[in-house]
């Protein structure tokens, strides 16, 4: 008797049913996909090949009600390998790495990704080592993958600041000697001020960036990781959005702020970082 073939592994693009976005605070949103779900399904499977399913989950008020439907979403579909969290509240993201050993791709975390890019270009192109630059975070809650990621670039001074900040320190303040400022926010108080009175900062923000130029990499190489190796992406998730980030910086042209956009020589590049960054290969030992 032979053995059934088992079902290819697919990709799974989930949304909350009505869009999560039309439902964020106006001052702190953070704009990632809009308008953009059908987009990122048909992108992921062009470039990589693998099949891509798009879920539309129930709306749900905390991180247990979304773990619950994805739970049942890939134990109803087992050939389910990614799950990609087309839109993700922020206090969310860390408790989605894993869902029942499928890895969990938040988007917002991609956006992270492009963004720790763009400063470190940024930075590069204005001739200032990352060590010795300071750069400022403003609306730091909406994205915690952030932070991090800067650190992992080796930026030497990072402010997180938060609207509820402006009691005790103006956004204007902190910004108007940094080299770079992230801005998360919608509404910037102060930051165009900080703009036109210094050549400085540089100010960045998601909406140019194009997740799809880590998505289709990222989730390509956790499709083809192994199965029993999975719990390494959780423990590892850190290590792979920082080899993500180095990818990106390294593949943008010369003179140019990221990568032209996405395509397949830059999804190989992406899975490739991404890969080894799960399986590091181990120092070699000269032998006497």
């Amino acid at each position: 008797m032979s053995t059934p073939t088992p079902p290819a592994r697919t990709i799974a693009v989930i949304r909350e049913r009505g869009g999560e976005h039309t439902r964020r605070a106006a001052a702190s949103a953070v704009t990632v996909g809009d308008g953009a779900f059908g987009r990122y399904g048909t992108a992921i499977e062009h470039f990589t090949g693998i099949v891509t399913r798009e879920v539309l989950c129930d709306p749900v008020r905390d991180s247990a009600g979304l773990v619950g439907q994805l739970l049942a979403l890939c134990e109803r579909s087992p050939e389910i390998a990614v799950l990609v969290l087309a839109h993700c509240a922020p206090e969310r993201a860390p408790a989605m790495r894993m869902i029942a050993d499928v890895p969990v791709v938040p988007v917002s975390d991609v956006v992270a990704v492009g963004l720790a890019a763009a400063t470190v270009t940024a930075l590069n192109r204005s001739g200032r080592a990352p060590a010795h630059s300071r750069v400022v975070i403003a609306g730091a809650s909406a994205m915690p993958a952030l932070c991090p990621l800067l650190i992992g670039v080796g930026v030497g001074d990072i402010t997180s600041w938060n609207l509820e900040d402006a009691t005790t320190c103006s956004l204007m303040s902190i910004a108007a000697h940094a080299d770079v400022v992230i801005n998360l926010l919608a509404r910037a108080p102060g930051l165009s001020s900080v703009c036109a009175a210094h050549s400085d900062p540089v100010v960045l923000t998601p909406e140019p960036l194009d997740p799809l130029s880590v998505l289709p990499g990222l989730t390509r190489a956790l499709v083809e990781m192994p199965a029993t190796d999975h719990t390494v992406y959780r423990d590892r998730y850190d290590e792979v959005l920082l080899a993500c980030v180095f990818a990106l910086v390294m593949a943008a042209p010369p003179g140019r702020p990221r990568p032209p956009g996405p395509s397949g020589a830059l999804a190989a590049r992406i899975a490739d970082a991404a890969t080894r960054a799960l399986h590091p290969t181990p120092p070699t030992i000269p032998r006497p």
